[in-house]
């Protein structure tokens, strides 16, 4: 340990440049949809980017590719070769006695990618069971018949909402139950972890997903009969959750159901990382906004205090019915909303993303690189599982000397200047974090 920060220090004082950067302080956060090409009929869109580069989407239409009305329909998929930019239409691949509703991918960590769906009958408004799944094993290119889900995702109105890959083991949030699963060995098998809410709560929904680093994960649901929208966190990788309280109109998270005005946030979707692995530096939401009927107002919604808060959100468009997004960067995201027969076809839309620039080093995001951050890096020394807020600022997972290189060559940086430190004060940080560390090991 001694011998890595010396290293370190000795090789940071031969550094004396002071880098400018272009950013503003203070900046807020915030988004703006630019509206593209329509491509064609459908609702429900989901897209996964596969190892291959290839995008794939999905859609409910009607059985002859026109659009939906109502929950009746079919599971139709299109692909992408070029980033999501042009689409081809690959047409039905569901052929279910039934209707195919709430279809959803789910990609693995050894590339393999699935398609479930739930059966439902739109004349009778009855779900009927099992769940159906078909699997890729060549990026989207070919894929398996239709065939019964594995348990326990089989059961009745199990809906597979949202997914993350932690190293090799692959994290569900489900409903009609909002239920926390896992699987290890690419979906063959899957088991349930706990349950995120209970039946004392109440009835909760669309439990949007996001992993936060070192076990915690973030759950946002909206309640049943739509009166609110709880959020809780697990901090011991599912196992338990704890409520962090209901999400207001002014973007606080109050344990207090009755206190200020509530929010219901439909169909919510959370990220913290791009397409290709990349810290955000903050988390993403997307969510449709009641009171109101289809369509609904879409918003992005951000929170830079690991859900702490949601002080910021932005309108993208008023006519949404349940859309996919993919986040190509910290700036910038592709958009497909889904839409209902009257309300036109999908289209292929832009949205940028203006956010404050991450400074590296900068691990709690308070606009400077500072000794809290050293202090948080030294507490997470050698930690695997880490993510920004923890000190991982390559993001490798792991906490190690190439990430307090960077916090050193970005001290006392702000989001106005670049400043590095003089040989003097990388000394006297790295006798800091040797401290930090020494008392941290007792």
């Amino acid at each position: 340990m001694l011998e890595s920060i010396m290293k370190w220090a000795v090789g940071l004082t031969a550094v004396g440049c002071v880098l400018a950067m272009s950013a503003t302080a203070g900046a807020e956060y915030s988004a703006s949809r630019t509206v593209g090409d329509s491509l064609f009929p459908g609702g429900c869109t989901r897209v996964v980017v596969a190892d291959s580069g290839r995008w794939l989407m999905l859609r409910r239409c009607k059985a002859d590719g026109s659009g939906v009305t109502s929950h009746a329909g079919q599971v139709f998929l299109a692909h992408s070769i070029d980033n999501g930019e042009t689409w081809t239409d690959d047409g039905k691949i569901s052929n279910d006695t039934y209707d195919a509703i709430n279809a959803e991918f789910i990609k693995y960590p050894n590339g393999d990618i699935e398609i479930f769906y739930t059966r439902y009958d739109d004349r009778t408004s009855t779900h009927h069971v099992p769940n159906m799944v078909s699997r890729s094993t060549d990026n989207g290119s070919t894929w398996s018949d239709f065939q019964a889900a594995v348990s326990p995702l089989n059961t009745p109105i199990s809906v597979m909402w949202q997914e993350i890959n932690v190293g090799n083991t692959t994290y569900l949030a489900r409903y009609g139950i909002p239920t926390f699963s896992k699987t290890t060995d690419n979906g063959i098998t899957w088991t349930d972890v706990s349950s995120i809410t209970t039946s004392v709560e109440g009835s909760y929904h669309e439990p949007g997903l996001a992993y936060l680093g070192n076990g915690e994960f973030l759950a946002v649901l909206r309640e049943g009969s739509k009166q609110h929208t709880l959020q809780k966190r697990s901090m011991d990788w599912g196992q338990t959750w704890t409520v962090d309280g209901y999400i207001k109109s002014d973007g606080s998270v109050n344990p207090d159901k009755n206190a200020g005005t509530n929010v219901v946030l439909h169909q919510c979707r959370m990220w913290t990382e791009d397409i290709d692995g990349n810290n955000l530096g903050y988390i993403y939401m997307q969510a449709n906004l009641y009171p109101g009927h289809y369509p609904r107002n879409m918003y992005a919604y951000f929170s830079a205090d690991n859900g702490a808060s949601w002080g910021y959100r932005s309108l993208l468009e008023s006519s949404a019915h349940d859309s996919a997004l993919v986040l190509k960067s910290r700036y910038s995201a592709k958009y497909y909303p889904g839409r209902m027969l009257h309300e036109g076809d999908i289209t292929c839309d832009d949205i940028d993303i203006v956010a404050p620039p991450l400074i590296p080093g900068d691990a709690n995001l308070d606009g400077i690189v500072d000794d809290e951050d050293a202090s948080i890096l030294a507490a997470n020394w050698q930690q695997t599982g880490m993510s920004w807020k923890h000190g991982d600022f390559t993001g490798d997972g792991v906490v190690n000397d190439e990430d307090m290189s960077i916090l050193a060559a970005h001290w006392q940086e702000t989001s106005e200047e670049t400043a590095v430190p003089e040989p003097g004060t990388l000394v006297l940080l790295a006798g800091a974090l040797l401290s930090l560390l020494v008392w941290r090991r007792r």
